[in-house]
């Protein structure tokens, strides 16, 4: 997003954001490790503990805004959240969670 990447790796439980143009990590929350999408100028991170969080974000640095835990399905917390048309798709298990984020 603009000169910025956001992401988790599988070694550190902490999502970063990375410049592009130098390489240099320029923020990081240890928020626990996740697939990240974004949309609308924020940031949605399912963590594999189950929390679905929305993050803010602005030239490299990382806020939290809000979050929840997905408690419905079972099993491990291991897919990524898909938006389409202003609807978060979250699945857990056998269950698929649809959230209406448009404004």
């Amino acid at each position: 997003i603009d000169d910025y990447m956001y992401g988790c790796g599988t070694v550190s439980p902490d999502i970063r954001a990375i410049n592009t143009e130098t390489g240099v990590l320029t923020d990081s929350l240890r928020i626990g490790i996740g697939a990240v999408i974004a949309a609308d100028n924020m940031l949605y991170y399912y963590t594999q503990k189950g929390d679905l969080m929305l993050l803010s974000y602005d030239q490299g640095k990382i806020k939290q805004v809000s979050s929840f835990r997905i408690k419905k399905g079972n099993a491990q917390h291991f897919s990524h959240p898909v938006i389409n048309k202003g609807i978060l798709y979250q699945r857990h298990g056998k269950v698929l969670m649809a959230f209406d984020i448009r404004k």
